[in-house]
């Protein structure tokens, strides 16, 4: 048993790896398709925003729909914010896919009535690159949450997007600082191939150069890295087709660089090894 903890305790996973919580979640039935219902009574004029979150895929953002829902009542109800306007969204899944995300894009926002003067979306990185090298072309403003793609800040390419939480490259000096903490030099990096996790991946992997030309200096063991990448397709079964392990029992630390549904069986996959004494 504790041969088993030892060897579970290195698996860590990198912040971009939202697991997300077991319970129940929202399904796309549960949101409103246009929120607040418009008041035909009221004077007002309406102004809408498409809302795309992800109710389904690699990353679920569904769950912020209630907190918009608030922040447009409370919005609405402070007439003093929007003199002679009332604010309403307008919603669509992106089912964190670039090719749902784009369609929904121009057939429920660029073509669809009524006129939308913003985006809030597109519910993960995946989604929201084409939908935001794409949302300028038609002046709509484009604003996102959930997205933390480093790529994401390219302004030549996104022109209207702004990303309001940090980029996943602001994790890394932590993630490197746990690693020489702990003395954890062996380390394999599982990657999907996204610019998400790449673009983390690498600014890791330039860090442990950086370190081993200090240490090589020192006389300090040096991190030796190894990267196993698969393409979103086909999951984690790109690997397995190519006879690469999963797991490697000499690695100090293991790093899983993907979206949730991938870590999943990344780690249901190291438990039955484990089970079967594989491991």
């Amino acid at each position: 048993m504790a041969n088993l903890f030892a060897k579970c305790v290195p698996v860590v996973l990198l912040l971009s790896v939202w697991l997300q919580s077991s319970g129940a979640q929202l399904t796309v039935d549960d949101v409103t398709r246009v929120f607040p219902p418009v008041n035909e009574s009221d004077s007002r004029t309406p102004l809408y925003v498409a809302l795309m979150l992800a109710f389904s895929g690699g990353f679920v953002s569904a769950p912020i729909a209630p907190g918009v829902q608030i922040a447009l009542n409370l919005i609405n109800a402070d007439q003093s914010l929007l003199p002679g306007y009332t604010l309403h969204y307008t919603f669509s899944d992106s089912q964190c896919s670039r090719a749902v995300a784009l369609d929904s894009f121009y057939n429920e926002v660029v073509w669809a009535e009524p006129i939308k003067i913003a985006l809030i979306g597109a519910g993960c990185s995946v989604a929201t690159e084409p939908t935001a090298a794409n949302s300028h072309f038609y002046n709509i403003t484009q604003l996102a949450c959930g997205s933390s793609s480093a790529g994401l800040e390219d302004r030549e390419r996104f022109r209207k997007y702004f990303q309001l939480i940090p980029n996943d490259l602001e994790l890394v000096p932590g993630f490197f600082g746990l690693m020489q903490f702990f003395g954890w030099n062996r380390v394999v990096i599982i990657q999907q191939e996204e610019d998400l996790f790449s673009l983390t991946v690498e600014s890791l992997q330039e860090r442990f150069n950086a370190a081993n030309r200090q240490r090589e200096i020192d006389g300090i063991p040096l991190f030796t890295t190894e990267v196993k990448t698969f393409n979103s397709i086909e999951g984690i079964a790109d690997l397995e087709g190519e006879g690469v392990d999963l797991f490697d029992e000499f690695a100090t630390i293991h790093i899983l660089a993907m979206y949730s549904d991938n870590a999943r069986q990344v780690i249901c996959e190291v438990s039955i090894m484990f089970s079967e004494g594989a491991i």
